[in-house]
C-alpha cells in the first residue's frame, strides 16, 4: 500500500475486459485524468505496475507486458485513448508519457520472460507524431533512452533482453536519441546496432552528408544501399 486508487486503475491492472473498462469510462470519463496519489514503493508484483504510473493509460501502457495474458492489451488501451485522446499527451509525476512507460523493462516484468508490447508501442507512436525535443522526460531521456537503459539494466539477469523489432521501430522514431550517446556502456548486440548507425549520424552532423565519393555517392545514397534503419535516412535528408 498507501496508493489512492480508483476502480479503472484496479480495473487495468487486474486486465478486466475491454468492454467493462470501456463501461467504467462511459460512467466516470473525468476519472481518465485522475492519477494515483501518495504511491508509496512497494516491492510487490501486484503493485509494481502502480507505483510506476499514475493515469489509466500511463498504468495500461505500464502494464501490458507484465503478466502472462496479454490479448487484451491492445483493446483495453484503445479503450482508453478513444476515452479521451487528450489523454496520451499527459505526463506523470517523472515526466513519462505513455510511451515511456510502455517500452519500459522492469525487473518485475522480466521474472516471466516478457518485455514491451510491441503492439502497444507502434499504437502509441502512431497515435502521437513522435518528436524527440518533446517526448523527453523529466531526466531528459526519450523513449529510445529508456529502453536502452533498461536493457542494459536486465539484460545480464533475465530471459528477455532485447528485442530488435522494439530497437528498431525506436530508432526510427528518434534517431537523434543516439547523436551524443555513450555507446561503451551498452553490450552486444546494442552495441553493434547503434555503432553500425552512429557512421550515418555522425555523417549528418558533420556536414559530411553533401560529400561526394570517388563514385559520386552521397551518404545517402551508401545508406540506401546499405540497408541503413529509418531512423539515419531521416537524418541524413535533414
Amino acid at each position: 500500500g498507501g496508493e489512492e486508487c480508483l476502480p479503472i486503475h484496479l480495473a487495468i491492472e487486474s486486465k478486466m475486459s475491454p468492454e467493462f473498462i470501456s463501461q467504467l469510462v462511459r460512467e466516470f470519463p473525468e476519472s481518465l485524468f485522475e492519477g494515483i496519489r501518495d504511491a508509496e514503493e512497494d516491492a510487490s508484483i501486484w503493485n509494481a505496475t502502480l507505483t510506476l504510473a499514475s493515469y489509466p493509460l500511463h498504468v495500461s501502457a505500464m502494464s501490458s507486458s507484465a503478466c502472462h495474458y496479454r490479448g487484451n492489451d491492445i483493446n483495453i488501451l484503445k479503450v482508453l485513448f478513444n476515452g479521451n485522446q487528450d489523454t496520451i499527451n499527459k505526463r506523470d509525476r517523472n515526466g513519462s508519457l505513455p510511451i515511456h512507460l510502455a517500452v519500459c523493462h522492469s525487473r518485475f516484468r522480466e521474472l516471466d520472460g516478457f518485455g514491451p508490447n510491441l503492439e502497444i508501442i507502434k499504437f502509441l507512436l502512431d497515435a502521437r507524431a513522435p518528436s524527440y525535443d518533446e517526448d523527453l522526460d523529466k531526466d531528459q531521456k526519450c523513449p529510445l533512452h529508456v529502453y536502452c537503459d533498461s536493457v542494459y539494466r536486465n539484460s545480464d539477469h533475465y530471459r528477455s533482453g532485447l528485442d530488435e523489432d522494439v530497437l528498431h521501430i525506436l530508432y526510427n522514431a528518434y534517431p537523434e536519441a543516439i547523436i551524443d550517446c555513450n555507446m561503451s556502456k551498452f553490450k552486444y548486440p546494442l552495441h553493434e546496432f547503434l555503432r553500425k548507425e552512429k557512421i550515418y549520424v555522425d555523417q549528418s552532423q558533420h556536414g559530411a552528408h553533401h560529400a561526394e565519393d570517388s563514385s559520386g555517392w552521397l551518404p545517402l545514397h551508401q545508406a540506401l544501399y546499405e540497408e541503413a534503419a529509418l531512423g539515419s535516412i531521416k537524418l541524413l535528408v535533414k
